[in-house]
């Protein structure tokens, strides 16, 4: 959702630490500067730009390496779908699974893989120069026709393949389509290059009470691959500043910033850790309150013997009034914690058509009571386990367990779930689940809090008392790809939903509280609607609750909530532009119950959003990739972000520029 900052801001952090940011601010911006200078004078001025040398012209090329785990394949078809004249090319992977493309113009491909007894392996790439140098790798996994599942499965990846691609893969191939084994290692060493990519957003945004804010960010992503180690690097840091800090003493600087590091083998193993920090003032029932946010992360994957993969992880958590909604104060939840959680995964195939995945996750949380100021220390241990297995050619059954021990509680929620191929590229899918509490005698289980993402499938595990699910899916190459559905959520747990990523959106958000329930409904199409447009629509609306919410002043509250978030994205091909309209409503209403006659607290808010992004190749060839974003938001409402109700609108402009080189 797009940024709405605060009329009336706290100080967050003293004076040091804001210098301490400011030195932060002014590095990235440095850095930022020097890092577009260096890709500029890399690829020469704009007007006497070089040709490239021979040399430059062999390696100018797509390779990649086909495997299925750990185990190159052979002889595999690899085609290059340029999905806006509908042709193609293709090639034979080696001994070693490479293969190698070493021409081909700028333009929208899909790269597909196809090896007889695999799962085809599909993935998007965008060529912005022909004289380009990329890598692609591409993972296969051993399927068989018949399966019926939903989703990454190879009636579902088979649909996405172009007819005509299908077709040519099932004829015999004469000649060899394989690159010289010089040549390809030639082409693999000149791909270990790393790829930069740079981003600098601004603007300006209205507020309530007639206050304007200055928002800034900028992105760097470094990724590139080192002695057959792929690697990566995100760094990013987002500013919110009032356009005049001498008009209200109480407003200050938010501030958003992180850094992400992968290290992987392909396909094998992987090495993540991630560190980020948010910081921004907040209202809270009595007064301002400042919301501090940190979480540092770090995770291993890989696979375990023939068919199995394991994971582990670990992060750290902490936190100052990020959950409280900021409207009241909530009873059961702290004003600050620290949450430690520690998780391992492990999934194997036990056969062409059973596959199973278990897991146990460790959490301790510590914090300050709200109500009192006491000291609050809580665990749980999750231990999970699903297996699927294909009973008959058109359906897939899929069963699963999930239990939680907590403070002398005992949770337990059985899931069930299958899907039917009902010809045509339809098919149909239900799923249930349903949690069974046990607590000991004189043990009386305090419900707990999470936050998630809009759209996030764990929810119903973290959170659920009961879930209920039914969608009914379509997609082929010629009628695009379909879907309707219900679903019917119940909580058993504090849960805030966030609708955006934006630590700055924190308060524009819902709470769901144990009792709450929320039926949904949600549709989504896509289609191509010309050679060279993409469309795709998506909408899920909302309304429930039934949940009693009990504050720290011993108020309660029935609770009501209602969403409508509906998006459309379009792709023009022809011009390298894309278009991007989103609305979403919230509204969320806590009705007194003990006094009738107190006012209901509300969030009440609308928000219209068009993203426009063009890449500036289609205009001029350029030394580098240059992209502009320009991005307009109107919203109206009432929200917690100011100290009276504004039902005004308000309006946020911003654009930017992105190169990658």
């Amino acid at each position: 959702m797009p940024t709405l900052p605060t009329a009336a801001w706290p100080s967050v952090k003293p004076s040091s630490s804001r210098s301490s940011w400011a030195r932060e601010q002014a590095a990235w911006g440095i850095a930022l500067f020097l890092a577009l200078g260096a890709g500029v004078l890399a690829a020469g001025p704009l007007s006497a730009r070089p040709k490239a040398s021979p040399t430059q012209q062999a390696a100018a090329a797509v390779a990649g390496r086909v495997t299925s785990g750990k185990t190159p394949l052979a002889a595999a078809k690899v085609y290059v779908y340029d999905v806006g004249s509908l042709r193609f090319e293709k090639a034979l992977t080696d001994s070693t699974g490479l293969f190698l493309f070493r021409t081909l113009p700028a333009g929208l491909y899909k790269v597909i893989a196809i090896k007889e007894g695999f799962l085809p392996a599909i993935e998007v790439l965008r060529r912005w120069q022909k004289d380009a140098a990329q890598r692609l790798d591409l993972a296969l996994a051993p399927a068989d026709p018949r399966d019926p599942r939903n989703g990454e499965t190879y009636w579902a990846v088979r649909s996405r393949v172009p007819a005509d691609v299908l077709r040519d893969a099932a004829q015999p191939w004469s000649g060899d389509l394989r690159a010289q084994r010089g040549e390809l290692d030639a082409t693999m060493a000149d791909l270990g290059r790393f790829e930069t990519r740079l981003s600098a957003v601004g603007g300006m945004a209205d507020v309530p009470d007639g206050y304007q804010g200055q928002l800034a960010a900028a992105d760097i992503g470094l990724h590139g691959t080192l002695g057959g180690v792929d690697l990566g690097l995100r760094g990013s840091m987002r500013t919110l500043s009032p356009d005049d800090p001498g008009r209200s003493a109480a407003m200050s600087q938010a501030e958003q910033h992180g850094v992400a590091l992968e290290i992987a083998a392909p396909g094998e193993h992987k090495i993540s850790m991630s560190s980020s920090s948010s910081a921004m003032p907040g209202l809270g029932e009595g007064g301002l309150r400042p919301v501090d946010l940190e979480h540092q992360h770090v995770g291993w994957s890989g696979p375990t013997g023939a068919t199995g993969h394991a994971g582990v992880s670990g992060s750290v958590t902490r936190e100052s009034n990020y959950f409280q909604p900021g409207w009241i104060q909530l009873a059961n939840l702290p004003s600050a914690s620290r949450t430690l959680e520690l998780a391992g995964r492990y999934s194997r195939d036990l056969g062409a058509r059973t596959s199973m995945a278990a897991g146990v996750r460790f959490k301790e949380r510590s914090g300050v009571d709200a109500t009192d100021g006491l000291r609050l220390s809580e665990e749980q241990i999750d231990i999970f386990g699903t297996a699927d297995r294909q009973v008959q050619p058109r359906v897939l059954v899929e069963v699963g367990l999930y239990s939680r021990v907590r403070d002398g509680s005992l949770s337990l929620m059985p899931s069930g779930s299958f899907v039917v191929d009902l010809g045509q590229a339809w098919k149909a899918s239900t799923s249930v689940a349903y949690r069974f509490d046990r607590e000991e005698s004189g043990v009386s289980s305090v419900p707990g809090f999470d936050s998630a993402r809009f759209g996030d499938r764990s929810v119903c595990e973290r959170a659920g008392e009961a879930c209920y699910e039914v969608l009914l899916s379509r997609g082929d190459q010629q009628h695009g790809q379909f879907s309707v559905g219900a679903i019917h959520r119940e909580y058993a747990e504090t849960l805030r939903l966030y609708f955006s990523d934006d630590f700055f959106h924190r308060l524009e958000s819902l709470f769901l509280v144990r009792g709450d329930e929320v039926p949904e409904l949600q549709v989504s199409w896509a289609r191509r609607l010309a050679p060279k447009v993409l469309a795709r629509l998506e909408s899920h609306f909302a309304e429930g609750g039934g949940g009693v919410v009990y504050a720290t002043d011993d108020r309660s509250f029935e609770n009501e909530v209602r969403y409508l978030v509906t998006s459309i994205d379009a792709q023009f091909e022809r011009t390298s532009t894309g278009v991007f309209v989103a609305f979403h409503h919230l509204e969320q209403s806590l009705n007194p119950i003990d006094d009738a006659g107190r006012a209901t607290t509300q969030l009440n808010l609308e928000r219209l959003q068009l993203m426009l992004t063009q890449d500036l190749d289609i205009l001029h060839s350029l030394p580098s990739n240059w992209a502009v974003k320009l991005q307009m938001e109107l919203s109206r409402g009432t929200t917690p972000y100011s100290l009276q109700a504004d039902d005004a609108l308000m309006k946020t402009l911003t654009g930017g520029i992105a190169v990658r080189f």
